[in-house]
């Protein structure tokens, strides 16, 4: 059966397998963390080698993975830092 589109690929018709009827009207992909705005950018979670997958995460929810994250690193070097401060004050006192 041949594949209908359209010039976007919001509103995709694909023809509903037989006993079902009709057409089906394929929707944009929703972000699957919020569930609510449009994907836009592909999940960093689910890659497959070199091979893009589909867009699955809107540009809010992605911006705020990478401020998490970033906190987390920022938080892991403070912490590296302060116990090479308490080490180095260690070996002064013993010296």
């Amino acid at each position: 059966m041949p594949v209908v589109s359209r010039s976007t690929n919001e509103n995709q018709t694909h023809p509903r397998p037989a006993g079902e009827g009709g057409w089906a009207v394929r929707g944009e992909r929703k972000c699957i963390v919020c569930r609510e705005r449009r994907a836009e950018v592909p999940d960093r979670n689910r890659t497959q080698g070199s091979r893009m997958l589909p867009k699955a995460v809107c540009g809010q929810c992605h911006a705020k993975r990478l401020l998490d994250d970033l906190r987390r690193v920022v938080k892991q070097q403070d912490k590296r830092r302060d116990e090479q401060k308490d080490s180095t004050r260690e070996r002064r006192a013993e010296g």
